[in-house]
């Protein structure tokens, strides 16, 4: 599994103990916003007081880009934006972003649209940044691995929806979130449903400093950085690699895996045990199906059901005209957002 990007959130900002540059907005006129000329438009407008008079806060949105954007005073307070939608312009997050050059590639996409309507140099400072992935591992077999472990230094218990998915550093703002859940039950059609699982990580605030910028500011994003403390964090739920799926207690389970595991074993050229699920319902067979996948993964580990290494197969998550994403190519690779 090769680590990508996803969203990312930055505060105007410069690099080291520098004070930080502000970058002088030059917003839309209010003839251009009626008029559509424009690809930005404005969501809310704030004001509040303060011991030197009124502060007035806006967020300004571009259709174009997708990225939204905080505004205090005359200058850019923050930016909220997807590297996969700078990239490609469409408006989802499936096309995966997974290299240096592709993730300096979008972020020339940002500062090229945030110097039409701003002046200033082009360095920031992120304060949140998602990165994860899309692997080819049933969500089931994931979470009979991690859901009685926790990361380290997290004591609130991870929230799980069986089934659903299991997310450590649960709460509202988390400085670090690390969220598995099973992609499959959002791509159309039968055949990609229980198949796909998405893993994401989320880091802000002092942890996006002490895992990504040795206690400084982040003010650049480097992939081989991300890849590494991705698979840091991700494996340290099982630090010793001693995880293992649990035996399913069925002894009728236990031996059509068996026979399963002899491909020769057929009657009038099928093979007995496929011919056994082709006569009992959909939901039965189902059910054994995964029993017997937990069962041929008793010597599995997290570490081999996530390996630190790019898989061959390209993979696209593609969004069709219904707004439901399929999994036709899909790229097994964590990205950045």
């Amino acid at each position: 599994m090769k680590p990508s990007s996803s969203n990312i959130e930055k505060d105007k900002g410069g690099r080291g103990g520098e004070s930080p540059p502000h970058r002088k907005i030059n917003l839309p006129s209010p003839s251009d916003l009626r008029s559509g000329q424009t690809s930005w438009e404005r969501l809310s407008n704030t004001q509040s007081e303060n011991r030197c008079g009124t502060d007035i806060s806006e967020r300004w949105y571009d259709k174009t880009t997708g990225m939204s954007i905080g505004i205090t005073g005359n200058t850019i307070s923050s930016v909220q934006a997807n590297l996969s939608r700078l990239l490609t312009g469409n408006d989802h997050n499936g096309i995966i972003v997974c290299s240096q050059e592709q993730i300096d590639k979008a972020l020339d996409v940002m500062w090229d649209a945030l110097d039409l309507i701003s002046n200033g140099p082009r360095t920031c400072k992120f304060t949140s940044v998602e990165f994860g992935g899309v692997i080819a591992t049933p969500y089931s077999q994931l979470e009979l691995l991690v859901k009685d472990r926790n990361l380290p230094g997290l004591h609130k218990a991870p929230l799980l929806r069986s089934g659903e998915s299991i997310q450590f550093g649960a709460a509202k703002r988390p400085p670090l979130c690390l969220h598995i859940y099973d992609k499959g039950q959002q791509m159309a059609g039968k055949s990609f449903r229980e198949k796909w699982t998405r893993i994401e990580l989320k880091l802000s605030a002092d942890k996006l400093k002490d895992h990504i910028g040795d206690g400084d500011n982040v003010t650049e994003l480097v992939y081989d950085n991300w890849v590494e403390c991705f698979f840091k964090i991700l494996y340290s739920l099982d630090p010793d690699d001693t995880g293992k799926v649990p035996l399913v207690d069925d002894n009728f389970v236990q031996m059509l895996a068996a026979m399963k595991q002899h491909p020769d074993l057929l009657m009038n050229g099928a093979h007995p045990v496929d011919l056994y699920l082709s006569k009992v319902s959909p939901d039965r067979a189902s059910r054994i199906k995964k029993a017997m996948a937990v069962l041929h993964m008793r010597e599995l580990s997290l570490r081999d059901l996530v390996p630190n290494d790019p898989m061959p197969e390209p993979i696209d998550l593609i969004k069709t005209a219904t707004g439901i994403e399929r999994a036709d190519k899909i790229k097994t690779n964590p990205q950045i957002k």
